[in-house]
Order: C-alpha cells, then structure tokens, then sequence
C-alpha cells in the first residue's frame, strides 16, 4: 500500500499536456461539421430533386389534359410555353400591377415546389396542392373534351 506522502506528491504533480491534443481536438470538430455540412447539403439536394420531380409529373399532367382540349400538339406546347414565359412573367413582373396574384399561378406554384424563391413564393407543401388542383382541373377539362368530342 502506498505511503499518504506518495499518494500526495501523484496527486498534486503537474501532468503534462499532450502538444498534439489541441489539434487533434481541432481536427475531429472541424471533420464533424464538415459532416454535418455535407449532410445539410444532400438533404437540400433531395428536397430540390424531389420537388422539381413532383413538379414535373405534375405538369405532364396538366400538358395531357391542355393536350386534350385542343387535340393538337403544336398550339399546346407552344400555348403553355408562352403562358409560362409571358403571361406568368409579366404578372411576376408586376407590370399588371396585380400584386401578389402571381403567387397562385402553375408556374409560380411549381417553382415554389422545387425550392425557389422561398421568400417570394407559396410554401412547397400549399404549391404542392395547388399544382395538383390545376393539374386535376386541366385532366378532367381534357377527359370531358374527350368524352364529348370522341365517345359521344
């Protein structure tokens, strides 16, 4: 058994730090939060790729119901293009001055569904709907057209 003047004089003796701990200990945090940064990064990039993915399922099924009422694909594309590109962004642009009707329109609500403009545009999950509404409204308008026009 140890002498008490032992065991005092290994208790109160200096310990000598290690030089490398320091940046041993700087190293594993800089690695965990390079870490977590990566993982932040690839959560951002799902949700990107899976909004952009609904969106554009979405869309196919509004060009097929568009696709339907007017039975020919030239002036679809070409009417849903200019719809897109002109008539959505002269609203956005405000030149209507309209205010904040942009916001509801399937261009708008299909950015806000891959991420863009998060300040500017509906939330993902209300664009979401939305986009789905004008979706279901463009396929039921094309299945009544067709139902009309061809079945009967």
């Amino acid at each position: 058994m140890p002498e008490i003047q032992e065991v005092f004089r290994m208790a109160t003796q200096k310990v000598r730090p290690d030089p490398e701990a320091l940046d041993r200990q700087h190293r594993g945090q800089r690695r965990r939060v390079a870490q977590k940064r990566a993982a932040v990064y690839a959560l951002v990039a799902l949700l990107l790729v899976a909004g952009a993915t609904g969106a554009a399922a979405l869309w196919a099924a509004i060009g097929v119901g568009v696709g339907a009422v007017v039975r020919h694909q030239v002036p679809t594309v070409v009417g849903i293009c200019a719809w897109l590109l002109f008539v959505e962004g002269l609203l956005a642009g405000d030149l209507v001055g309209l205010g904040d009707v942009f916001k509801f329109l399937p261009g708008s609500a299909a950015a806000a569904i891959s991420g863009q403009e998060p300040g500017t545009l509906l939330a993902p999950a209300a664009s979401l709907v939305l986009l789905g509404a004008y979706a279901a409204a463009a396929a039921l308008g094309g299945a009544m057209a067709t139902s009309r026009r061809d079945v009967g």
